[in-house]
């Protein structure tokens, strides 16, 4: 048997341990990401030293939002000389090309609001996401200053595109209400949707107001500010003298409305639960949609269960278990129940994106591309093109099982296929497998998903967190995941500064498929990002293209790699290899160049001529404008 030099397996171990590295050094090459705000960074708008703080604080994880233009919106904290407990938050903005941008301040005058000023958004141990809806921003804020009262200091604005000034404000007169009806303290909720339309969730108090009519909705869809139902007006298609009211499991528990959707076509949806004539606790829980005749009745507990002879929703028990009622543009709405009756129950998904309301899935049926059945079924989402997805588990999975995730794309509607199946190899990552799938996040019109999931690694010693983007043509790509290295200035940005990435919070996608992110790193910072899905960068000569700067080749390489570029005019190349701490090691090029593809070749040596040892290291191209970074692996032999 031939003899093999130990220092050779060292060498292979090496290489394997080192493409490990760098296939987990950062965010996926098919997503750009954009930073638009960093922890500990200069503040725009602000006095100088002012800086942004913690992101996070005891009660919330505060996440970014984002509008169909790709406009990121956030609130944050600050520190700073110049920062006192009177201005110490605000709410800021970011688009594409436009940069950051201050919306509001605690300590500016709050409009349509006397002499209040803004105070926080909404307290300062809580900040939470503005809403937003194309171009228009809407959120919650304290007030204090002039006129300012425990009774009148909590309001909800917007700015923006669209209507501008406040929308509601404690102790003003409630629209839709007699003149000395008046709204009641926070939390109100605020959503906005693609058309900009605000749906508004709050209570009221006065005279003849009690716990049975004290809480309603109202949209501004049709100029100013109107109620769209009321606690204690008739409920429609129950009955005579059945009004909204009494929520809960039982007659006069808990409250009356419970889930809410609001939809792209500006429709409501909710579970309104009721009192009155024949209404006891095994009927008063029900779902409602709107459509464009009004309120209408979707189901209700003690109804027959479509689909499924001698069941009823409910069962004859005192809980319906109506899962969140959901509804897109196309009014189509889908929900879980649970479904009782004879020798069974079951907690089932129906939806009429197909039609007529049926089950979708239930416990028992095939699961497409495993082979076995379903077990639990949760967390519809419909999108705005009529598809929907869901999560389930398996029926052999045990009593807390993992989920994956099944639709009905690409282009067939009501047959399922699976998406992310637990157990199932990883998108991207060999020898990594999906443990479960946490959360579906957002479902486009064309149909994009974006969900989360738990990955089993064991080159990670465990399991690791990472944002999934599906195609509608069934493709999965990995955004970015917890564990990896990442450059916190983005892709493009100034230098290299990589960070282990240790949480993950989703914001929001858009209908083009951008997204926006929070991610928390291993140095106590936190970022928001803006991610748009980008196609794998080539230099085969293309019409009317800008600058192109392709991988170096080889990679791992030993001696030395090359670069190749292409310029669509003349102009100055930069060209600077950072280790993997963001160090900066080499400038391989700083010159003027002439326009067409060329190539340079960096030789594994540092700035002062010593090679570098084996490890990963990133190069930064920018020229006119343009810039890119990419990670390598250098193997010493």
């Amino acid at each position: 048997m031939k003899h093999i030099e130990p220092r050779f397996f060292v060498f292979v171990l090496t290489i394997a341990v080192l493409l490990a590295l760098a296939a987990a050094a950062a965010a996926s090459p098919g997503f750009v990401f954009q930073k638009v705000a960093l922890r500990g960074e200069p503040v725009p708008g602000t006095e100088p030293g002012t800086v942004f703080g913690q992101f996070s604080d005891i009660y919330t994880t505060a996440v970014p939002s984002l509008d169909e233009t790709g406009r990121v919106s956030f609130t944050a904290p600050l520190e700073g000389p110049a920062v006192t407990p009177s201005n110490r938050s605000g709410i800021w903005t970011w688009q594409p090309g436009g940069g950051l941008q201050l919306l509001v301040r605690a300590d500016d005058a709050a409009p349509d609001a006397g002499g209040g000023v803004f105070n926080s958004f909404p307290i300062d141990f809580a900040l939470m996401p503005p809403a937003m809806g194309d171009g228009r921003v809407g959120f919650s804020a304290s007030l204090t200053g002039t006129g300012v009262t425990e009774n009148n200091n909590e309001g909800l604005w917007s700015m923006g595109s669209g209507p501008n000034g406040i929308l509601v404000r404690e102790g003003d007169a409630a629209a839709g209400f007699a003149p000395d009806v008046r709204y009641s303290s926070v939390p109100f909720g605020l959503e906005l949707n693609q058309a900009r339309h605000a749906f508004v969730r709050g209570s009221v108090v006065g005279p003849g107001i009690g716990s049975t009519n004290d809480e309603a909705f109202w949209t501004d869809r049709g100029g100013a500010l109107a109620a769209i139902v009321r606690e204690g007006d008739p409920a429609p298609n129950v009955g005579a003298a059945v009004v909204f009211g009494g929520a809960g499991e039982f007659i006069g528990t808990g409250y009356t409305f419970e889930s809410t959707s609001w939809s792209n076509a500006s429709r409501a949806a909710f579970q309104g639960n009721l009192t009155g004539n024949n209404v006891d606790t095994f009927n008063n829980e029900a779902l409602f949609v709107e459509r464009a005749g009004g309120m209408a009745l979707l189901v209700r507990e003690g109804m027959a269960a479509p689909g499924i002879p001698g069941r009823t929703f409910g069962g004859n028990s005192v809980t319906a278990d109506f899962g969140d009622v959901i509804n897109n543009r196309l009014d189509h709405a889908a929900f879980t129940a649970r479904v009782a009756g004879g020798s069974g129950t079951e907690y089932v998904l129906y939806s009429n994106h197909t039609g007529a309301l049926l089950p979708v899935a239930r416990p028992g049926d095939p699961a497409p591309g495993t082979g076995q059945t379903f077990g639990i079924i949760v967390s519809p989402i419909l999108s705005d093109g009529g598809r929907i997805a869901f999560r389930a588990s398996l029926s052999n999975a045990g009593s807390w099982p993992p989920l994956g995730v099944w639709w009905d794309q690409p282009n067939a509607p009501g047959q399922l296929a699976a998406l992310a199946v637990p157990g199932a190899p990883a998108p991207g990552r060999p020898g990594v497998t999906i443990a479960s799938v946490n959360f579906l996040r957002a479902f486009t019109e064309s149909g994009r998903l974006a969900f989360v999931v738990v990955l089993d690694d064991p080159a990670f010693g465990g399991q690791r967190t990472a944002v999934y983007l599906a195609e509608p043509s069934g493709d999965v790509r990995e955004v970015v995941a917890t564990g990896d290295l990442f450059d916190v200035q983005g892709t493009g940005g100034p230098g290299a500064d990589l960070r282990t990435i240790t949480l993950i919070q989703f914001g929001a996608m858009n209908p083009s498929g951008e997204i926006a992110l929070r991610l928390d790193f291993d140095d106590g910072r936190s970022g928001h990002y803006h991610v748009s899905p980008a196609g794998p960068v080539a230099v085969e000569p293309q019409a009317g293209r800008g600058v192109v700067f392709a991988q170096n080749a080889p990679n791992p390489f030993a001696r030395s790699t090359r670069f190749d570029f292409e310029l669509p005019a003349p102009g100055r190349v930069a060209l600077s290899v950072f280790d993997a701490s963001g160090r900066l090691v080499r400038r391989v090029l700083d010159e003027p160049r002439p326009a067409g593809r060329q190539a340079v070749e960096w030789d594994g040596r540092d700035q002062a001529g010593a090679l570098l040892g084996s490890g990963i290291y990133w190069a930064r191209f920018q020229s006119a404008g343009a810039s890119r970074a990419i990670r390598m692996v250098r193997l010493e032999r």
